[in-house]
């Protein structure tokens, strides 16, 4: 019979250290992902993009989301630079925005 045992050359070798990034900030998030990906597979820009992406949809539903937003040309909606989903400063990422980029 066949050996159904894998070929040596076809098996990966696993990674003798494990991905780690030095903790910055609140961007455990960040981190988070990176390390279940064993990559620099996500950015902080990355991150805050999801997270404006997901203020301004739920400012499209909700006028109390909208009004915190900033009020652009013909009513539209731009995220401030700090909103529930994020910040651009320090990191601090819903879970969410997690969530959103492990689907992208």
């Amino acid at each position: 019979g066949l050996d159904p045992s894998p070929s040596p050359k076809r098996v990966a070798a696993a990674p003798s250290v494990p991905y780690h990034e030095k903790q910055v900030k609140r961007w455990c998030g960040l981190h988070c992902l990176n390390a279940l990906e064993q990559r620099a597979a996500f950015t902080r820009r990355q991150l805050k993009g999801f997270a404006d992406q997901l203020f301004i949809a739920c400012a499209a539903i909700d006028d109390d989301t909208a009004s915190e937003g900033i009020r652009g040309r013909a009513g539209t909606v731009r995220a401030p630079a700090s909103h529930a989903f994020g910040s651009a400063s320090d990191g601090d990422v819903d879970v969410q925005v997690l969530i959103v980029a492990l689907q992208s």
